[in-house]
C-alpha cells in the first residue's frame, strides 16, 4: 500500500478526531509499518474512545468523501463493537474499534506515541499505539483466530524485533496477565529473542 493512500485515507480522519478531542491511537499495519516494521496493508485500524455525542459531527465531517452510516456507527458505540469507513476515491478502508470499558485500553490510549505521516504537501501528527500496546493488541487478535492466524503471529515478532531494546516488559507482562495472554507472551518473547 502507498504512503500516499494511507495518508489520504487517514489525515481527514485523525484531523476530525483531533477536533473533536477523540482519544484515539492507530493500531494495526500502520502502526507497525510507522515503528519500522513495512508490510502492505490494504486498511487502518484505530482504537478509539467515540461516544453518541461525537457520531454527528464525525459522519458529517467525513460522510463528502467516505462512506460512513451513522447507524452503523451509533450501533458500534452502543455494543463497543467496531464499524468502518471508507474513502471513496480509493477505497481505502478505515477500521474503527470502539475502546472497551477496561483498564488495558485506557491505558493504551494514554500511552499512544506521536509519529509524523507524510503526503504529497503536507504532514500531520498522528498518535500510533506503543510497541508494547500494539503486541498485546495483536495477540489479542492472534488469540481470537484460535492461535491461527500466521499474519499476527509473523507481526507481532517482527514489532518485537523491532523493538527489542526499548520494550518495557515489565508493562507487557503485566498486561498480558490481565488480558490471559502471558503464555502466548512468553512464547512471542523467546521467538522472537526479545527477554
Amino acid at each position: 500500500m502507498k504512503d500516499q493512500q494511507i495518508f489520504g485515507a487517514l489525515a481527514p480522519v485523525v484531523r476530525q478526531l483531533d477536533a473533536q478531542q477523540i482519544s484515539y491511537c492507530i493500531g494495526g499495519s500502520v502502526a507497525s509499518c510507522l515503528h519500522g516494521f513495512v508490510r502492505t496493508t490494504m486498511d487502518a485500524d484505530l482504537l478509539v474512545d467515540l461516544r453518541h455525542d461525537h457520531v454527528d459531527a464525525f459522519v458529517k465531517a467525513l460522510d463528502t468523501d467516505y462512506y460512513v452510516s451513522a447507524p452503523m456507527i451509533v450501533d458500534a458505540v452502543s455494543r463497543r463493537r467496531s464499524f468502518n469507513i471508507m474513502l471513496y476515491e480509493t477505497m481505502f478502508k478505515v477500521d474503527f474499534f470502539i475502546a472497551k470499558a477496561r483498564a488495558f485500553d485506557q491505558s493504551a490510549l494514554s500511552r499512544a506515541q506521536c509519529k509524523l505521516i507524510s503526503g504529497a504537501t503536507s504532514t500531520i501528527e498522528v498518535r500510533v499505539a506503543s510497541p508494547e500496546d500494539l503486541v498485546l493488541l495483536k495477540l489479542e487478535w492472534y488469540r481470537k483466530s484460535n492461535d491461527t492466524s500466521e499474519r499476527q503471529w509473523r507481526d507481532v515478532q517482527e514489532v518485537l524485533k523491532v523493538s527489542r531494546d526499548g520494550l518495557d516488559i515489565p508493562y507487557l507482562r503485566h498486561w498480558a496477565s490481565e488480558l490471559n495472554l502471558s503464555e502466548l507472551l512468553e512464547e512471542a518473547l523467546a521467538d522472537a529473542g526479545a527477554c
